[in-house]
């Protein structure tokens, strides 16, 4: 596969957590643009020179930002959706962001429910988050649900934030779903966590519509990224189509063997109805020493789901899963 040199200005700029532009859309970048970007913490890419630099800088010298582009005060609110992943609240919190929840309702196939967003938004409103595909449901937003998100968020000035780690991890995608949404939203994410299945080696990047020469400070600010693994990159995505295939193979034939499960279009986790999720995930782990999760680990609405990872090799899986 062709695989972006590292460095490329607004291409796969590497940091603690990078930043390029739209016109990174492509993996490979064939001819760098004289804009400016940053190896987080010194490094600076001109064109096709890389040098050092040290700076200081007061904070009378940042842009001052657009609300759009996402630097907020105390006590600021960003929307993330329910169900999904269980960190968001810590991380809002740590940075001192009150997070509000906003629905998600299954109706063969998960949706957005755009009366929870509305009521949720208010002037400390800074961004909505998107999950793409959701983890655990494995959904992608539909083209409907994105042309009416775009609309509510240029109405209401706010940002989107796309989280699309696992989004090369296709299991049946509906024929409307959009599998990603770079040069959509102010801000996608991925990383070598789940694009190469390695979390160890701690590089994850953003692309952003516009250029954003703030976001050089914040990366400054929280130190750059290991040099092992920036230097490591090219060939770690190498490694993503064998690792990434052997991992889809694996869902795929798990999956084929659940009893009963949820639509799911992406990821590698399927969602399980059940009468009463607490009973059930201790039973099974009591009776079966079969380990998975009840839904209130990922803010389920209501109870009544459990969660199940589709990692596990076919052979174990298909004994634990016969319940």
């Amino acid at each position: 596969m062709d695989v972006p040199p590292v460095g490329c200005a607004s291409g796969w700029e590497v940091g603690a957590f990078t930043t390029f532009t739209t016109r990174a859309l492509p993996l490979r970048c064939a001819k760098p643009p004289k804009s400016t970007t940053t190896l987080s913490s010194g490094p600076t890419v001109r064109g096709n020179t890389l040098r050092t630099r040290s700076h200081r800088v007061s904070r009378l010298s940042i842009p001052a930002p657009q609300r759009r582009d996402l630097q907020r005060d105390p006590g600021d609110e960003v929307l993330v959706p329910r169900p999904s992943y269980p960190l968001f609240e810590y991380l809002a919190a740590l940075e001192s962001v009150a997070d509000r929840h906003y629905g998600l309702f299954y109706d063969h196939g998960w949706f957005i429910d755009f009366h929870t967003i509305e009521r949720a938004i208010n002037q400390r409103t800074r961004a909505i988050v998107l999950v793409n595909p959701n983890n655990p449901t494995g959904h992608f937003i539909r083209r409907h649900e994105l042309d009416e998100l775009v609309a509510l968020c240029e109405r209401h000035d706010i940002a989107i934030v796309s989280d699309e780690v696992f989004s090369d991890y296709l299991i049946e995608p509906a024929p409307d779903s959009v599998l990603t949404l770079r040069g959509v939203a102010d801000f996608a994410l991925n990383g070598l966590s789940k694009l190469v299945g390695l979390p160890q080696m701690k590089l994850a990047w953003m692309i952003t519509k516009r250029p954003m020469p703030e976001l050089e400070i914040v990366a400054d600010t929280y130190l750059s990224v290991g040099t092992p693994v920036q230097v490591a990159l090219p060939a770690l995505l190498e490694l993503r189509a064998p690792v990434q295939r052997q991992i889809i193979e694996r869902v795929r034939e798990n999956l084929a063997v659940m009893p009963r499960s949820l639509d799911v279009e992406a990821g590698w986790y399927a969602i399980v109805p059940v009468m009463d999720e607490d009973e059930t995930v201790l039973a099974l782990l009591r009776e079966r020493n079969v380990l998975v999760q009840p839904g209130y680990f990922y803010d389920f609405e209501r109870s009544g789901y459990i969660v199940v990872s589709l990692l596990t090799a076919p052979e174990v899986f298909a004994r634990g899963i016969g319940w």
